[in-house]
């Protein structure tokens, strides 16, 4: 399970722009940073339903129901990123 999800650390891929960390008792959290200013509802808003979405994801993919760990996709743009 660290494995797959320290992969998905790579340049936020399939952790909707977070990070996962595991926590003093070695439960895996998901992580998301935000900015305060005027939008600051809106925007924990939105980072809290890309969260949620990511964590149904992952939770799917460490039942073994999802389709690798992270996708081609995302692996691709990890490369492409990298090269910049």
């Amino acid at each position: 399970m660290e494995r797959a999800l320290l992969q998905a650390n790579l340049w936020g891929a399939g952790t909707g722009g977070g990070w996962f960390a595991l926590d003093e008792r070695g439960q895996a959290c998901l992580q998301q940073e935000v900015m305060l200013g005027d939008d600051s509802a809106a925007q924990l808003l939105a980072k809290t339903e890309g969260m949620l979405g990511s964590i149904d994801l992952w939770e799917r993919r460490l039942a073994g129901e999802g389709a690798g760990f992270v996708s081609p996709d995302a692996m691709a743009m990890a490369r492409a990123t990298q090269r910049v």
